[in-house]
């Protein structure tokens, strides 16, 4: 461990002269650290003074005591400060040394300083861009040997499981699997719960690490359910233990908002998980109001509740609002918090894209986020989700520009651009090589409508879309764009200058409404595909593209109408002077007669269909469900 301490002192004073303590007679020595405070300013406290004239009979635990409290308030502020990592370890250090010569115990000081130094060099290699792998390593190795000599300590295990959660929780941002050392935390936090049952801080680390299981088992298409489950469990518990335990009641709503975020994946109800939550973060901000992690969370909880609400059908608008307030306070108290630029880019997002499904202009809140993730990248290169974002922000403002005659090539060459940063930077993001697939299909559509060759954007879309599909074979809406994408470049209509002819409008409109579809605009869409099939005119498909068009349509025009059945988004509501089960059966019948189109056009996958929540509505007429669906199995 003090090989730690000594790589950190060389490089803060170049050499190695820290390294050598003062001559008694020297007097005193004043070190002035100041930690970046979340809110822009120093906090210009006297963080360490270091007095080694034992004889005159000063001691400076009392001042480094004061030192480490101002770091925990740094730290507070802003929890992604290498700087106040450094420092506060330092102080740590500086503490065991002196508690050394006077035959103190110190394995705890120094496996606290080792942590803190561990986490300091972590957050500046990812900076950086550099894997810190090896410091992870070192860390464990360091700490496992305290564990060795000083087995009744129960902080070092808690320690560990800190050091061994923050380098699972880094390869996880690489796509990788990393349950078997997210069990290896779990299991240090259990021996040092072993050796002291009271240690409220190791059921927040076993907390943590039982939440980043159950997003890893998401990702990797197991259940997840069990892993939040436990994780609620040990922050309760650890709230038990210290009720103002900070971490604990953000690790709290953070384990709630990926247990709503499961549960809306699987078209379950999340409302009363995100409500919980948001309690959880009220009572993170009562705490420390300055806090701007705590606010970053709780409007993460807000923004995700409308997207669920927006899935459904439902106004979304309240919860983007507050999620965009609970962003913004995060920002007044850290302007330097790329996370909080970053998070309230998708609620502008999200609010062009209600915008844009319902017809209204969504250039001011698309710009927004445009703004919000620039400014996140500048302080943070690297942020693939924020490239994500972005691609977003600019491939839909394509949309708007497209719909209005504009030529919308720079915007769509812009967002691909941003998807290709995120790729090369973050290989094992999926998200990003769905949506440069998406926006490519989009920008190889309008080539095709407007005499110009569009085969480049297919095949690359035709890559990125099975490239998604390697990663999550089931993903039946993906599979049903790849093969639009493969019937299109099977036809003529792929070469140049037959666009024209082999292109007509409904096309375009069906692929306009498909993608209002995806930004949860029901309405819009069913009158975008009811134009569209007008358009058509009933006749059979031309080609293989065509065909898988409108099946796709007819699909969605059976959820949409299904859904509306049950009172949950879809068409607008029937007139005052109609019954409402006499409505809900005209729209059940409606999506059977949508439904059957699509199985008459093609559509076979028979594990999609059984298991669409969207169309439960319609499997409560047994009979009808089974005569349209017996030619499909499960």
């Amino acid at each position: 461990m003090a090989g730690r301490l000594d790589e950190w002192r060389l490089r803060r004073s170049g050499g190695d002269r820290s390294l050598r303590q003062p001559r008694p007679d020297r007097g005193d020595r004043l070190l002035d650290v100041h930690a970046q405070g979340a809110d822009g300013r120093h906090v210009p406290r006297l963080v360490d003074r270091r007095v080694f004239a034992e004889d005159r009979g000063r001691d400076p635990v009392p001042l480094l005591r004061a030192a480490i409290a101002d770091y925990d308030q740094a730290l507070d502020l802003d929890p992604k400060s290498a700087a106040a990592w450094q420092s506060r370890g330092g102080a740590k250090g500086n503490w065991a040394m002196f508690a050394m010569r006077r035959g103190e115990d110190v394995g705890r000081l120094y496996a606290e300083a080792d942590a803190d130094l561990s986490r300091a060099l972590e957050l500046l290699r990812m900076r950086l861009g550099q894997d810190p792998g090896a410091d992870f390593a070192a860390g464990i190795a360091d700490l496992e040997k305290a564990s060795e000599l000083r087995p009744a300590h129960s902080e070092i295990p808690m320690r560990l499981a800190q050091v061994r959660c923050n380098w699972a929780s880094w390869r996880m941002g690489l796509g990788e699997d990393v349950a078997a050392l997210y069990d290896a935390t779990v299991a240090d936090a259990d021996r040092a719960l072993e050796k002291n049952p009271s240690l409220a801080e190791a059921y927040s680390v076993r907390g943590t690490a039982h939440m980043n299981l159950g997003m890893n088992a998401q990702h990797f298409g197991r259940d997840p359910n069990a892993h939040y489950e436990a994780s609620v469990a040990d922050h309760r518990k650890a709230l038990s233990l210290h009720p103002r335990l900070p971490e604990a009641h953000l690790g709290l709503g953070q384990a709630r908002l990926n247990w709503g975020n499961a549960l809306l994946a699987a078209g379950r109800e999340a409302g009363p998980t995100f409500r919980d939550g948001i309690g959880d973060l009220d009572r993170a901000v009562e705490i420390n109001p300055r806090w701007a992690e705590a606010w970053l969370v709780r409007g993460l909880i807000w923004a995700n509740w409308g997207w669920g609400l927006m899935a459904r059908g439902e106004d979304p608008e309240d919860r983007f609002a507050r999620a965009t307030a609970d962003f913004t306070k995060a920002l007044e108290l850290n302007p330097a918090h790329p996370d909080a630029w970053a998070r309230r880019a998708p609620a502008a997002l999200h609010s062009g894209l209600q915008r844009l499904g319902k017809g209204e202009d969504p250039s001011r809140p698309f710009a927004s986020a445009i703004a919000d993730c620039t400014k996140a990248l500048e302080l943070n290169p690297r942020g693939a989700d924020c490239l994500v974002t972005r691609g977003l922000a600019l491939a839909n403002g394509g949309r708007w520009r497209e719909g209005r005659g504009e030529d919308p090539t720079g915007s769509y060459a812009a967002a691909v651009e941003d998807f290709d940063r995120a790729v090369a930077n973050h290989p094992g993001l999926t998200d990003a090589w769905l949506q440069r697939g998406w926006t490519r299909i989009h920008w190889a559509n309008w080539r095709s409508t407007h005499d110009q060759d569009p085969r480049e954007q297919f095949r690359g879309a035709l890559a990125d879309l099975e490239e998604t599909l390697r990663r999550i074979p089931g993903h039946a809406t993906v599979r049903q764009w790849a093969e639009q994408v493969r019937g299109a470049l099977a036809t003529p209509a792929a070469a140049p200058g037959a666009a024209a002819s082999a292109s007509p409008a409904w096309r375009a409109m069906a692929a306009e409404a498909s993608a209002q579809v995806q930004a949860g605009a029901y309405a819009s869409a069913r009158e975008r595909y009811e134009e569209a099939l007008r358009a058509q005119g009933g006749a059979e498909p031309a080609d293989d593209g065509e065909r898988t068009l409108l099946r796709d349509a007819h699909y969605n025009l059976a959820c949409i109408f299904a859904l509306a059945s049950a009172g949950r988004g879809g068409p607008a509501a029937p007139a005052a002077d109609v019954p409402a089960a006499e409505e809900a059966a005209r729209l059940r019948a409606d999506a059977f007669g949508h439904l059957e189109q699509a199985i008459r056009l093609g559509f076979r996958d028979g594990a999609h269909l059984h298991a669409d929540a969207d169309l439960e509505p319609l499997r409560g007429d047994a009979p009808r469900w089974t005569e349209a669906t017996k030619d499909i199995g499960r």
